[in-house]
């Protein structure tokens, strides 16, 4: 089976690379489009030679054979002109006037054969998406109700197919959707399973670069910071302007370790290999902690930061280094940049408690909410997609890296907690500010 997988894939590649390059479709849409051809290829060849044999009329048999033929001939079309419209709807209209012309001969509206019309919007949707699938659906279904108005109202279609041929028809529609079925699920079987070696594959790759980027941007880094230092310490007292230089140097340096480090939390993150022990942490502990981080951040804008913690201690499942670093950390570090001088940023902790039938679940809801500039509605949602661009400068000018927030919600869902996010900003009605707004399981005390 290996031998035939590997001559499918050269004359698919053959047949999509050029339309492929040209963005004129997706690979998926052209596998699908030959996996059907091949599929039902041989039940339009089939009932065109029964078209021959059984019936008692050559023009069944002529309008089968040139329907099939142009039927296996309907995937030339996605390499010229390379349309995939133009394929799918040739290779399915050949179907229906070859199906119609079989039927029509054959009994008409009372021909097993128009069971086969079933297939063809789900054909249509598999290779073209919604719009096939109404298209064909209108279009089977026109035909189908014509072939009863004819029926009803007007005079009996022709019976002029044989007894032998009208069974051995049943046969085929039986056996067909046998074969059909299940040729069509072992090429897509097989399908997937490639695709998702070839996703593994560039993943692992894309990985591997990353902690090499990383690693070797990082060493002459720290070198390059710790000559800063280095020199910062040799200076005496008469070379205070130089040392606002260096510290002005120092500071890109830090952006760009930032970002090293973000990445690599994402990295790690997205490649499954850090592992949390979840254990019971003090909530409250982890916003004190956080703050007195920030602290001089704080008072370079003047910040005016305002907190309602409950007197009595509550616990969390987390990981209390990552819960502080990544989470606390940045949503804080966020409110902060975004503020101007002189804005108040709020810091809230309160119990939820949800009664069910037999128990009561308990919530931790932990707010975080300042009066800055908010968030823009076309960064606000994709804020916490990884593969949008969602970084941008604070207020002062401080330097994001848009990675903060997909870690951010990462970590919150590793947690088993969810989290929400309110922004207004100048555009909008009513005060400006963001509000984050995270829910936690509670925790006891072990």
């Amino acid at each position: 089976m290996g031998i035939f997988l590997n001559l499918y894939f050269s004359i698919s590649n053959w047949l999509m690379e050029d339309a492929l390059k040209a963005s004129k479709y997706e690979a998926w849409q052209a596998h699908s489009q030959i996996v059907i051809v091949l599929s039902t290829g041989l039940l339009m060849w089939a009932y065109a030679i029964l078209a021959l044999v059984t019936i008692d009329s050559p023009i069944p048999a002529i309008v089968g054979f040139s329907a099939a033929a142009i039927h296996s001939l309907s995937p030339i079309l996605l390499r010229y002109p390379g349309s995939i419209h133009m394929a799918a709807h040739t290779l399915i209209g050949a179907g229906l006037i070859h199906q119609g012309c079989f039927a029509y001969f054959t009994g008409g509206f009372n021909s097993n054969i128009l069971i086969w019309f079933g297939i063809l919007p789900m054909l249509g949707g598999i290779i073209l998406g919604k719009k096939g699938v109404i298209t064909w659906t209108i279009i089977t279904a026109s035909v189908s109700l014509v072939a009863l108005y004819k029926m009803l109202y007007l005079s009996d279609f022709p019976m002029l197919i044989s007894h032998n041929g009208w069974i051995v028809a049943q046969g085929f529609m039986i056996f067909g959707w046998i074969f059909l079925s299940s040729f069509i699920m072992y090429i897509f079987t097989a399908l997937v399973e490639k695709n998702n070696h070839d996703v593994s594959l560039k993943a692992t790759k894309i990985h591997t670069l990353v902690r090499v980027l990383c690693h070797d941007i990082s060493n002459p880094l720290t070198t390059a910071k710790n000559r800063i230092k280095l020199i910062e310490r040799s200076l005496g007292p008469d070379d205070q302007a130089l040392k606002e230089k260096m510290s002005k140097l120092d500071r890109p340096l830090e952006s760009i370790q930032g970002i090293i480090d973000q990445v690599r939390t994402w990295e790690t993150i997205e490649s499954g290999k850090k592992e949390l022990e979840l254990k019971p942490i003090s909530i409250i502990d982890s916003i004190l902690g956080t703050i007195d981080l920030f602290e001089e951040k704080i008072k370079e804008k003047d910040i005016i930061l305002k907190t309602n913690l409950p007197h009595d201690d509550m616990l969390i499942l987390a990981d209390r280094v990552t819960f502080q670093s990544q989470i606390l950390s940045n949503i804080l570090s966020n409110a902060i940049k975004f503020s101007n001088k002189g804005e108040s940023i709020e810091i809230s902790v309160d119990e939820d408690i949800v009664k069910r039938e037999d128990h009561q679940d308990h919530f931790i809801k932990l707010k975080i909410a300042d009066h800055g500039v908010g968030i823009p509605e076309e960064i606000l949602k994709d804020l916490f997609d990884p593969s949008k661009k969602t970084n941008r400068a604070g207020t002062l000018g401080e330097a994001g890296t848009g990675f903060g927030m997909p870690i951010v919600k990462a970590y919150v869902e590793k947690f088993n907690g969810k989290i929400n996010v309110i922004s207004q900003t100048q555009n909008n009605a009513g005060p400006t500010g963001t509000i984050f707004e995270m829910i936690f399981q509670k925790a006891n005390y072990e």
